[in-house]
């Protein structure tokens, strides 16, 4: 620092001048926040080390010669106090607000798109970020998002939280490695994530692309390009992987997780593949000693007409593998998946070993689709699934109509006909509750007809090999492989040629004498016994009962009666 010294008055006598001067104009007003706080001030002559900066002398003393000499002074800069406040324009909006680096509240957002990828490399520089800019924050109150990708939007519920805890007061700087680390949607987007942390009470940071956190006429233009940018690149990078994974598709490999029941396996080591020694090696799906064993059950069960409850049920007692088994899973995951008879889904014309035939699949997926819907949760509790048997029903949508249950207050319970369709009617056809379940466990117990139990047969249809041979044949035709073409041909023409038994249902009785026949008729003529459909109804639990009803048996109700026949 320099001590300035001025003549003034007739006297010539000397008065040291500011040690830091006033604010004048054209002066940067931070000057004058700093003061010096000096042990001692020794007079010498101009010392080289020293440079005379001409704005911190008196304004007035700017246009006429001035005595300068430099002072040693042994002392201390004094950070202004208060904490000195700048103003800052928000891009989003355009209006300015008053900021303090000085001990804000900061917290790190780290993300990465893959699996294979670490978040943990941008700490690092988030730290520094913060450190330099003297904020306060902690490390356990991250915002750490692993395998998330921004481009498709799966960030989204991390930076909903990062912007409610910025709103509540919480923090007030989130710090980015990067733009792309927090966003790569559309330009509005990025300004609709600008607007609100501005309506936060905050602001978001950048490492890397520090043009960003800058205020100007070009704000607008740098963040419309940089978010452009962004995407352009995961769109591209979208593209990269597309075209590898055909790639791998082509060279046989396959591509995605596997199925319950399924292994990858890496076809070089013969061994489940181990990064990064095996990434360019050919992958396939095994079947698992599991998947073997009871992938095939699951399907037989529901083809037998055994609920997904019950086949959940049984895989937990059989204790089938880890999972926390549900009807739901069953259902949507499992026997809807066509990998099961050979066919991954985005697999292309890749094929994997099928545990089970496209016949069995395809039964399974209807048997499964055709189950009779309870209707309302309160219908879940009740005993039947009835339908309307009034003769001269005029409900709504296609006959017959369903009939509920039906929880009028005051009222006793009844199964009313409510009609089908979005606003369904029914015709008033309204049964004692009490009453037709009565009528309809009564017919069961009188029922003394042998019971029947269905078994579905595959058959040997070979539908499924003489439809894989033809699509070969296609595709080695379109590839000008004319004799691959011909075998493949050749060899789905002899196999048609071959006897076949086409998939189907058949009914078995059980004879207390002979065991499972399919006849009986010659049991009954020497009077053997059979279980019969009393027997088997009265076995079952309430939930049991209710189950066999809905789904094998058709129940019209009317004021006067019930009609109980078996579902076709």
């Amino acid at each position: 620092m320099r001590q300035h010294r001025q003549r003034a008055g007739p006297a010539g006598r000397e008065r040291a001048a500011w040690a830091t001067p006033p604010p004048k104009p054209g002066s940067p007003a931070v000057m004058a926040r700093w003061r010096v706080t000096a042990s001692s001030a020794v007079p010498s002559e101009p010392a080289s080390r020293w440079t005379v900066p001409m704005a911190l002398g008196a304004y007035r003393t700017a246009a006429r010669p001035a005595a300068c000499k430099a002072a040693a002074i042994d002392g201390v800069m004094v950070v202004p106090s208060p904490v000195p406040l700048t103003m800052v324009m928000s891009r989003s909006t355009g209006q300015s607000r008053k900021m303090a680096n000085v001990g804000e509240r900061a917290r790190l957002w780290q993300r990465v798109s893959s699996g294979d990828q670490d978040e943990g490399s941008q700490l690092p520089d988030l730290v520094r970020w913060c450190d330099t800019h003297d904020y306060e924050y902690n490390l356990d109150d991250r915002y750490v998002i692993h395998g998330k990708s921004a481009y498709k939007k799966r960030q989204g519920a991390a930076l909903d939280k990062a912007i409610s805890d910025m709103a509540n007061g919480q923090y007030s700087v989130l710090v980015v490695w990067a733009f792309d680390r927090i966003q790569r949607g559309t330009t509005l987007e990025a300004f609709m994530l600008a607007e609100r942390a501005r309506a936060a009470g905050g602001r978001i940071e950048y490492v890397l692309d520090t043009y960003l956190n800058e205020t100007n006429e070009m704000s607008d233009v740098m963040l419309a390009l940089t978010a452009t940018a962004a995407r352009r690149e995961s769109k591209r990078k979208s593209e990269r992987v597309k075209i590898k994974q055909d790639g791998l598709r082509a060279a046989g490999s396959v591509i995605g997780k596997a199925p319950w029941g399924y292994e990858i396996i890496c076809t070089a080591c013969n061994t489940p593949p181990v990064k990064p020694d095996c990434k360019p090696h050919t992958k396939i799906f095994r079947p698992t000693t599991e998947g073997r064993k009871y992938i095939p059950a699951m399907f037989q069960m529901a083809i037998d007409g055994n609920s997904l409850r019950t086949i959940a049920v049984w895989l937990i007692a059989e204790g089938a593998g880890s999972k926390i088994w549900n009807g739901e899973y069953i259902g949507n995951y499992l026997l809807k998946n066509p990998a099961y008879y050979g066919a991954p889904r985005n697999a292309g014309e890749l094929e994997i070993e099928p545990l089970v035939s496209y016949s069995v699949w395809q039964q399974a997926s209807a048997a499964v689709a055709s189950r009779v819907k309870l209707g309302r949760s309160a219908q879940e509790k009740a005993l039947l699934a009835p339908v309307c048997g009034k003769p001269d029903c005029d409900a709504t949508g296609e006959h017959p109509s369903p009939m509920y249950r039906n929880l009028s207050r005051g009222m006793p319970e009844t199964y009313r006909c409510f009609g089908r369709g979005p606003q369904r009617k029914g015709c008033g056809n309204a049964v004692d509750m009490a009453q037709a379940d009565e009528w309809v466990t009564g017919a069961m117990r009188d029922d003394g007809n042998p019971h029947a139990t269905r078994m579905f047969i595959p058959g040997d249809s070979r539908s499924d090999e003489i439809g894989k041979l033809r699509e070969r044949g296609a595709d080695a035709m379109k590839k000008g492989d004319y004799a691959a073409a011909t075998d493949c041909m050749r060899q789905a023409e002899e196999l048609e040629a071959l006897p076949r038994v086409a998939p189907h249902w058949e009914e078995f009785y059980i004879c207390h004498t002979c065991g499972q026949i399919k006849d009986i008729a010659a049991c009954l003529i020497q009077g053997h016994r059979f279980n019969t459909n009393a027997q088997h109804f009265a076995g079952l639990t309430p939930a049991e009962q209710r189950e066999e009803l809905a789904q094998h048996w058709v129940i019209s109700l009317v004021k006067d009666g019930v009609g109980v026949v078996p579902r076709a």
